[in-house]
């Protein structure tokens, strides 16, 4: 599937479910980030605690660290699980005569799969983006220790360059590497009796390959995100994005995407012939 493709079949789609996918992707994607201030929350409360000086007694300190420590563990599940509710929907609903499940029970064992992935992934992405970015770090420490002694102004411009250089580059493609697990939810979607490991596996298999045209895929919505910054667009957007990406994951997956819908030819002048 060509990528003109996959964004023509996204607006047909949506199309057709209408303001159903918008209301979907905005009420889980509220839940989701509400969530994620949970967690900041607890977290800024536990390192207040931490910090003061009120001691009533060794239980009650206890007490107050596991409440708030439970707090942001199923904050930052229930962050994960939204996410992951997000893009199953909209790989299963990459066709026209599916509704949406807004709220879907998953088994705990699925729900434990997809939590430790989530973070597997996150850790990963987090190692390989401090991987790319060590060079420009690097550059970045040099020129500020010779900047205390005195430094030429050439030279200087060369190693801003050079830095600027390390940096975008190692962005992207950190970026790029970060593709090789990003369809993890469509993969557990897919087939939630396979192992973790499994799991993995067909995940990387979707991707293989794939990274820097996937890369390149979401990158293409980036004047699309900008345009978010007026509020209303995202309405549009988000969604679009989601579903385009879902297409592409079931391309990837070798799952079986409607094709887009071909207009009927406009008849400007039609001959009549003349009976007998």
């Amino acid at each position: 599937m060509k990528n003109t493709s996959a964004k023509l079949n996204a607006r047909i789609i949506n199309s057709e479910y209408g303001a159903k996918s918008v209301i979907f992707t905005f009420l889980m994607l509220t839940l989701k980030y509400v969530f994620l201030l949970c967690a900041v929350f607890c977290s800024i409360t536990v390192y207040a605690f931490a910090r003061s000086d009120i001691n009533e007694g060794v239980a009650a300190d206890i007490l107050y660290y596991l409440l708030f420590s439970l707090g942001i563990a199923f904050s930052l599940c229930f962050y994960v699980l939204s996410s992951y509710t997000v893009k199953s929907e909209y790989f299963k609903t990459s066709v026209s005569d599916v509704k949406f499940e807004f709220f879907k029970p998953l088994s705990f064992n699925i729900q434990l799969k997809i939590i430790y992935l989530h973070f597997l992934r996150f850790f990963k992405n987090i190692f390989t983006f401090v991987f790319y970015l060590f060079p420009s770090a690097a550059v970045a420490l040099i020129t500020l220790y010779f900047l205390n002694d005195g430094i030429d102004g050439f030279i200087f411009l060369l190693l801003v360059i050079l830095f600027a250089a390390l940096l975008i580059s190692g962005l992207y493609f950190s970026f790029v590497s970060a593709q090789s697990l990003a369809f993890i939810d469509e993969a557990v979607f897919s087939n939630p009796s396979l192992t973790v490991s499994q799991t993995l596996k067909a995940a990387k298999e979707s991707t293989a390959g794939r990274c820097f045209s996937l890369a390149k895929f979401k990158l293409s919505f980036v004047v699309w995100f900008l345009l978010c910054v007026f509020l209303i667009p995202a309405f549009f957007v988000i969604p679009y994005y989601l579903r385009c990406v879902s297409l592409y994951a079931k391309q990837a997956f070798g799952v079986k995407a409607p094709k887009p819908v071909k207009e009927k030819p406009i008849i400007l002048l039609k001959l009549i012939k003349e009976s007998d």
